[in-house]
């Protein structure tokens, strides 16, 4: 998924104030939680971009295969990030 960084920024200052506001967190200065919670949710789309051209890696080394399978790529792509999330224990 794509964010703008203004998107981004919105999203985090949102989870900051409710955070506050239902007094799970407490912070001295709410920008600086988050510019944290932001570069946070950044840092986890980016693992997600790297996955996602790990997948159009393999599928790419592996083109004959999948064309000859006849499966189509948006599903074997799916297929191939659902083993490679469940392989790395990963939550996205």
């Amino acid at each position: 998924m794509k964010l703008r960084r203004n998107e981004l920024d919105y999203i985090a200052q949102q989870i900051t104030e409710r955070l506050v506001g239902g007094k799970y967190i407490e912070t001295t200065n709410k920008e600086t939680t988050a510019a944290h919670i932001a570069d946070t949710i950044a840092e986890d789309l980016r693992g997600e971009d790297r996955l996602n051209e790990e997948v159009r890696q393999i599928l790419e080394d592996h083109a004959d295969e999948v064309q000859r399978g006849g499966v189509e790529y948006h599903r074997m792509f799916n297929l191939v990030k659902a083993r490679l999330i469940r392989e790395r224990n990963l939550i996205l």
